[in-house]
């Protein structure tokens, strides 16, 4: 595909704004980065990877842009010695006494130092570069992280898939005595800011406009888990959870023969929790989606996805099938308005002004998971951090190899503790079992979110009734309980 011309001078484009102005607002965060670790099971030639990382680089333009700030507001320009100057950090932990607990901190460490675009020194991309980091870590000769880290002002999650994929291509292509270069398959950074004005200005921005000014004009003030607001933290707190390789396959059945999907399932799980929790039967869910809806922006990496409300209605007599098909029918809608920009929502429904929520947890199904190999050495993807987290999100991974899926809960921690976050990720865990062994014609008001240990602990601690109280009344007594509690348990 053409390349643009040298140091041409551009606007940025719609979701590149939003990632940037969000910045600026908060210019010593490190929470508008993402950032993942592939771990490579098998040894890893350092020159043959960090050509493949120069090339990959190379051949995209986002990578190459420094951004400014000045009179005509923020502005990108290529400038193509970034790729020459672009190395891999490499960081040899095979002395340490456990070398992945010894990555997983350099990582985070690096993660949480401030990479805020620079306006007055825009930066190169060496290892230094505020904008991205590349670096492999060795734990074992056979066992490797290569870590990435990219400001989202230039590159999605989406992006990240692209540009991964494509290193694992280069460095197997390099291996092979008879491999031949084959010719990038990128877009450029000028097709995805073309595509983004033209959107913009097309009939299609008009129809979406009308379509979510109806969606969502009568909407109640978003459920929130933590049940208050707070600025977009610094960093997040994380629990993960493996669950078995059949759960695909069950939620696979629970919605065979309806035309619906196992991430529509996940998605309902998520509404089920929140109203259990909050009581609201009017929700709206946070999903993250790619906004590529041509075959060009789904070649080319960049800063193009988005984040939508989600609207769902829960009655006492709603079903676990009929939720199910609510959420697949919102989706679909959802997915055909997706390039409106959850910026312009906001300025549409005056909410701009003291950053009112525009939905309540956030639901990110992962889908570009994918066989990921490095001269036939197996490889696995470890997401590290999505980018800011307002109040609580839920991700869901699908491992293409296999082994499972991964659920992350990530939380604000000016609203939420590793306890409460850790507890949030059982009891959704535990509900999701619970969803499964209902079926389609299970009231989801029956369903329990409860763990077992929260049971436990309140039928057998605190309501022993073998324990004598003595001179409190029973407001006197609930307050005594609530004092005792652990920041695991919700008292609702």
């Amino acid at each position: 595909m053409s390349q643009q011309p040298e140091r041409a001078s551009r606007p940025l484009s719609a979701a590149q704004s939003g990632m940037w102005f969000a910045q600026q607002l908060a210019p010593e965060s490190a929470a508008y980065s993402g950032a993942q670790c592939v771990e490579i099971h098998g040894p890893v030639d350092l020159t043959r990877f960090e050509t493949a990382v120069r090339r990959t680089v190379a051949e995209a333009d986002t990578l190459h842009a420094r951004v400014t700030d000045g009179a005509e507001g923020p502005r990108q320009t290529l400038d193509r010695e970034i790729a020459d100057r672009c190395g891999v950090t490499f960081v040899d932990l095979t002395g340490a006494a456990d070398p992945e607990a010894a990555a997983q901190a350099w990582m985070h460490a690096e993660l949480n130092r401030p990479h805020a675009p620079a306006a007055d020194d825009a930066p190169g991309r060496d290892p230094r570069d505020p904008l991205m980091c590349e670096a492999l870590l060795r734990l074992a000769p056979d066992r490797h992280f290569w870590y990435q880290r990219i400001h989202h002002v230039l590159v999605d999650g989406y992006g990240f898939a692209l540009l991964t994929r494509r290193v694992a291509e280069i460095y197997t292509a390099l291996g092979r005595t008879d491999g031949e270069d084959q010719p990038s398959p990128f877009g450029t950074l000028a097709e995805l800011l073309a595509a983004d004005r033209h959107y913009r200005a097309s009939e299609g921005f008009a129809r979406d406009r009308a379509y979510w000014t109806e969606r969502l004009a009568d909407c109640p003030r978003p459920a929130q888990l933590s049940g208050a607001d707070a600025p977009v933290s610094s960093g997040f707190l994380r629990a993960t959870t493996l669950l078995p390789p059949e759960y695909v396959d069950r939620f696979t059945e629970l919605v065979s023969g309806a035309g619906l999907s196992w991430s529509d399932a996940i998605v309902a799980a998520a509404a089920v929790y929140t109203q259990a929790l909050t009581g609201a039967d009017d929700l709206t869910l946070g999903i993250p989606v790619a906004a590529r809806v041509t075959a060009d922006e789904r070649d080319t990496p960049g800063m193009v996805s988005n984040v939508l409300p989600l609207r769902v209605s829960l009655g006492p007599g709603t079903t676990v099938g009929q939720l199910i098909g609510q959420v697949a029918r919102s989706m679909r809608g959802l997915l055909r308005h997706q390039r409106y920009r959850v910026e312009d929502i906001r300025r549409d429904l005056d909410l701009v002004r003291g950053r009112q929520a525009l939905y309540g947890p956030v639901v990110n199904i992962m889908r570009f998971e994918y066989d990921l190999r490095f001269d036939g050495h197996r490889a696995t993807v470890h997401n590290v951090s999505n980018g800011p987290v307002e109040n609580l999100a839920f991700s869901v991974y699908a491992r293409s190899d296999g082994s499972g899926v991964r659920i992350d809960v990530d939380t604000n921690p000016a609203l939420y503790t590793q306890q409460e976050t850790t507890a949030h990720r059982d009891r959704f865990a535990a509900l999701l079992q619970r969803l499964l062994a209902a079926g389609p014609g299970q009231p989801v008001s029956r369903l329990d979110v409860v763990t077992e240990a929260e049971r436990s602990l309140v039928l057998e601690g605190w309501n022993d009734s073998a324990a004598v109280v003595e001179g409190l009344t029973f407001p006197e007594l609930f307050e005594e309980w609530v004092a005792r509690a652990p920041e695991s348990v919700a008292v609702v």
